[in-house]
């Protein structure tokens, strides 16, 4: 599926994603720039995207503007992949410690418990630990 409807950078971003989990640094450049409509597309192609692609999404937008990147988030913590609803509960936790306005909801609590079960041992410790400050 192409994306559509999005400008030079919500394309640059589609394309080059799966680099991120290796190379984030242009990425978290890149995510500052995205316009409402690249979040539209971006969404819009999510489900058709590999696990790693939507993995490295929910990693990145950790680093970015919190209103997006927290609907984006709130989506791939729902993930039917685990890696990725794991990235996007450790990224959730991300955002929080990078904007103190950002503020969770029971069900995005409930879902950081729920990848928290399918974490390695350390993942799931930090996980908890959130969830329990």
């Amino acid at each position: 599926m192409l994306l559509t409807g999005a400008t030079e950078h919500g394309v640059w971003m589609d394309v080059h994603l799966s680099d991120a989990l290796e190379t984030p640094d242009e990425h978290y450049d890149v995510v500052h720039m995205l316009t409402d409509a690249d979040w539209d597309a971006l969404l819009a192609v999510y489900p058709s995207r590999t696990p790693r692609w939507r993995e490295a999404l929910a990693y990145v937008v950790a680093q970015g503007p919190s209103g997006p990147s927290l609907r984006v988030l709130r989506i791939a913590i729902r993930d039917e992949d685990r890696d990725v609803a794991v990235q996007a509960a450790l990224s959730m936790i991300d955002l929080c410690d990078l904007d103190v306005d950002v503020k969770l909801a029971d069900e995005d609590r409930d879902a950081i418990r729920a990848a928290a079960r399918d974490a390695t041992d350390a993942v799931r410790d930090d996980l908890l630990s959130f969830l329990d400050g």
